[in-house]
């Protein structure tokens, strides 16, 4: 679950099993499937579409496991026809022990991903480039998850902890920090709900930023618990619109 701002002038990407294993596909205005990928070998999900609209940012994990096991995942990279498929950046690489959730920069020279650092349970926010080494961003501790760049580039919306030091997925909240220096701009928290706060996403115009925000937690019921989608200014933290699950 996650959130994307409409775009006329983008098409919408998802992933499927149509095919037997989840590929890439685009999805026409009347909710045609028109497949992007074709490796049987992998799980491919979570399609980004380069601000360029030249290529396509997305994770591949062994086919079965699509997005149960990020500790298998890798980052790769196509053209916006699906060709040219190359392996970006893998766990491996720098003994991370996850990664997911890749995010391009505004600029297309960057992207931001969620990678697992050791030891122990600790995620960061990591910038990197196609040519030179990775910058991790957050540095903080605890966890720290779901990057989305500002328009401008300056700035990496996260979910993390305000104490790094005391934190479970419930004490998430929306945070912002400085995609050069790592420094939290403004120190407090973008918005901070009773319960945990994911997927921060500003719109096309910078404007405002939204995110998911937990409300109730998971029940016989409701086995993924109840969710608001929240909208509000960038740095004020003012919820401007909640829209409520129930009702959607």
């Amino acid at each position: 679950m996650a959130i994307v701002w409409p775009c006329a002038a983008r098409p919408m990407l998802a992933d499927t099993n149509k095919w037997g294993n989840f590929e890439l596909c685009e999805v026409s205005p009347n909710g045609d499937l028109f497949r992007i990928t074709n490796d049987k070998r992998y799980d491919s999900f979570w399609p980004r579409l380069s601000p360029l609209r030249t290529h396509i940012l997305f994770v591949r994990t062994p086919t079965g496991t699509h997005d149960e096991d990020f500790s298998l995942a890798e980052i790769w990279l196509c053209r916006v026809d699906g060709s040219n498929p190359i392996k970006v950046v893998d766990t491996a690489a720098y003994g991370w022990t996850l990664i997911g959730h890749p995010e391009w920069a505004p600029d297309q020279s960057r992207f931001a991903v969620t990678v697992g650092v050791p030891p122990g349970v600790r995620t960061e926010i990591v910038s990197l480039s196609f040519s030179s080494s990775p910058i991790i961003v957050t540095a903080r501790g605890g966890l720290n998850i779901d990057p989305a760049w500002s328009l401008d580039g300056k700035y990496i919306y996260f979910a993390g902890c305000p104490n790094p030091a005391s934190c479970t997925v419930n004490d998430l909240s929306i945070m912002r920090a400085d995609a050069a220096t790592g420094f939290l701009t403004p120190p407090e928290p973008v918005a901070n709900s009773p319960l945990a706060d994911y997927d921060p996403m500003p719109n096309p115009d910078g404007s405002t930023i939204a995110w998911l925000s937990q409300h109730e937690l998971p029940s016989v019921d409701f086995p993924a618990g109840l969710w608001h989608v929240r909208v509000g200014s960038g740095g004020a933290g003012r919820i401007v619109t909640p829209l409520d699950e129930p009702a959607i």
